[in-house]
């Protein structure tokens, strides 16, 4: 089975891809806009095509871009609202 990329350039670059700024991005996740950008280009090298058109300071997805965090968003998404179900109490495990 193949790894998944690191959590933290999938995270990156969904939000970067939700906002079409790094800048944005960063301020959302509390790290600088270098460390998305870096996160970011990991990601690309891990899976091996372009995820973002750079021209300037400008952000347009790729066909791959758009496809990755579509389905990215609906995953994070997921996870959010599992784990605000664990805060809550109601989706806790039984012994």
């Amino acid at each position: 089975m193949a790894r998944l990329p690191p959590l933290y350039a999938l995270r990156a670059f969904e939000s970067a891809a939700r906002q079409l700024s790094l800048t944005r991005a960063a301020r959302e996740l509390n790290i600088t806009q270098s460390a998305v950008s870096r996160h970011v280009k990991t990601l690309e090298h891990d899976l091996g095509c372009l995820l973002f058109e750079r021209k300037g300071p400008s952000l347009k997805l790729t066909p791959t871009g758009l496809t990755l965090a579509k389905d990215l968003s609906s995953a994070f998404a997921e996870m959010q609202g599992v784990c605000d179900l664990v805060r809550s109490g109601r989706g806790g495990l039984r012994l």
